[in-house]
């Protein structure tokens, strides 16, 4: 695994954790759909950094699986946890959008799920290419 890989993917256990942390806290919604959506990103983009495919700078969950996904590898399973949580990368940062509590435990499994994917294909790809080296 590259060095890069691990920083993203320890940036969204971070923000995984960040999340379940202000969960337990009343008011703070916003802030844990943010984290949910930041720890989704940080996975998409852990997976393109191993693949080695540059990104722009997005907040869009749906452009990184295109580009995961043109560079031959299934995005399928997440797409509709992805279309759930990426309308909260940015509304949930300013006045006039609330996110309910009820909302919260389909987001933070959802961002597990994406973070999950996202180990999930990284060790497959590194235990392909030791395999194709032995």
């Amino acid at each position: 695994m590259k060095p890069n890989t691990v920083e993203w993917l320890d940036f969204a256990k971070a923000d995984l954790l960040g999340a379940r942390v202000l969960s337990e806290t009343q008011k703070l919604e916003n802030l844990v759909s943010y984290h949910c959506h930041q720890a989704a990103e940080k996975a998409l983009k852990a997976v393109l950094v191993e693949i080695g495919v540059d990104f722009p700078k997005t907040h869009d969950l749906g452009l990184l699986a295109d580009l995961i996904r043109n560079n031959g590898t299934s995005v399928a399973e997440i797409l509709p946890l992805l279309k759930e949580i990426n309308p909260y990368s940015i509304a949930t940062r300013y006045p006039g959008f609330e996110t309910e509590s009820s909302e919260l435990p389909l987001l933070m499994d959802s961002a597990q799920s994406i973070f999950d994917y996202a180990v999930a294909v990284i060790e497959q790809r590194n235990s392909s290419t030791v395999d194709k080296n032995a």
